[in-house]
C-alpha cells in the first residue's frame, strides 16, 4: 500500500471523525411539553426553546417567543428559562358578570416549580406607583359592593388612592376572598398587598364607584 492510499483512508477516516463528532454535538433531541405546546431541541451545544405555553399577560392567552441558549448555559430543564414573575390577578364585579385584570407592581419571586434547585431562582423588581401606571380597564362597582378574586395568597392590607394619594385601607375578607368597597362616587385607584408560597406582590386596579 504506498503513502498516497495510505493517507486517503486515514483522511478518510479522520473526516468521518469530524463528521460523528459534530453530529453528536449538534443534532438536538426534541421535546414537546404539556403546557401549552412548548417545544424544546436539546444539543450538547445548544438549546432552542420555541415557547407556545399558557400566559395571559400576552393578548392572544400565549406566550409565542423563541430562545436560544449556548453552551455552557443550556443544560438546565425547562422551568429554569421560565420567567420568574407572579401570578396574575384577576378582580371580579359584585354580581360576578365581569372582571378586569390588575396591574402587577413591585415583587419579590420565587420560581418554585421543579425538584431541580438550579432552577429556584429569585427575582425582585420595583414597578412604576400604582397612582403612575397606566390602566387598560376600569371596574365599575357601587358603594358596599364586594368585589372578589379567585387567587391563592393571603391579602395583608387594601389601600385606597384618589388624587394620586393615599386615601385609606379598604377591609377584605378573607374566607370569602372579597374588599367591600365602602367609598363615596368617584374613581379610585386599589391597591391590594398580597403574599404567596412563592414571595409577595402588590397589585392595582382603577374602579369607579358610582
Amino acid at each position: 500500500m504506498d503513502n498516497n492510499n495510505l493517507k486517503s483512508k486515514l483522511n478518510f477516516k479522520v473526516i468521518l471523525l469530524i463528521i460523528g463528532i459534530l453530529f453528536v454535538l449538534l443534532v438536538p433531541i426534541k421535546k414537546t411539553y404539556r403546557d401549552g405546546g412548548t417545544r424544546e431541541y436539546s444539543a450538547i451545544l445548544y438549546k432552542v426553546i420555541k415557547w407556545h405555553t399558557f400566559d395571559d399577560d400576552y393578548e392572544s392567552g400565549y406566550k409565542d417567543t423563541t430562545e436560544i441558549h449556548i453552551f455552557p448555559t443550556n443544560f438546565h430543564s425547562l422551568d429554569y428559562y421560565r420567567e420568574v414573575k407572579p401570578t396574575s390577578l384577576y378582580i371580579i364585579n359584585n354580581n360576578k358578570t365581569k372582571r378586569v385584570k390588575a396591574n402587577t407592581g413591585s415583587f419579590n419571586w420565587c420560581s418554585l416549580n421543579s425538584n431541580d434547585s438550579l432552577t429556584k431562582s429569585c427575582v425582585t423588581s420595583d414597578s412604576l406607583g400604582p397612582t403612575d401606571m397606566k390602566y387598560k380597564e376600569t371596574l365599575t362597582v357601587k358603594r358596599n359592593d364586594k368585589i372578589y378574586h379567585n387567587n391563592d395568597m393571603k391579602v395583608s392590607k387594601v389601600e385606597v388612592y384618589s388624587n394620586g394619594k393615599l386615601n385609606r385601607l379598604l377591609d377584605y375578607i378573607e374566607y370569602e376572598k372579597a374588599i367591600r368597597v365602602d367609598l363615596e362616587k368617584g374613581e379610585y385607584i386599589i391597591v391590594i398587598h398580597s403574599e404567596y408560597a412563592e414571595g409577595k406582590a402588590w397589585y392595582s386596579l382603577k374602579i369607579n364607584v358610582e
